[in-house]
């Protein structure tokens, strides 16, 4: 067995990849033409959120996924103001603007 030493773990962001915070896997960019996204629900799971009829607008499903905190490279973190997270909790919707997303996923 290996023994990881602590410079070889990539520490996590954590104050962009913290809880209810939102993000796009790298692995899911390709795979639909609106992508997918998705909110931290705890230190190992995310929760889908897909798009509308209602432009920009996205509403929580309840899939989930397992995700690792430590390997943040595999994500894209998505700015989102602590307000419209909070109303997005309350009522299940979250509004994104579909230039911010694709500006997102080029940077």
């Amino acid at each position: 067995m290996i023994e990881q030493k602590p410079e070889d773990v990539a520490e996590p962001n954590e104050n962009e990849f913290h809880k209810f915070s939102f993000l796009i896997r790298r692995s899911d960019i390709l795979k639909t033409r609106v992508p997918q996204v998705w909110s931290i629900e705890n230190h190992i799971l995310i929760a889908k959120w897909v798009a509308t009829e209602v432009p920009d607008q996205f509403q929580i499903t309840n899939r989930y996924n397992l995700w690792n905190s430590c390997e943040t490279s595999r994500y894209i973190h998505l700015k989102v103001a602590d307000s419209k997270i909070r109303a997005a909790r309350d009522t299940g919707f979250v509004f994104m603007d579909s230039q911010y997303l694709k500006r997102a996923l080029f940077e």
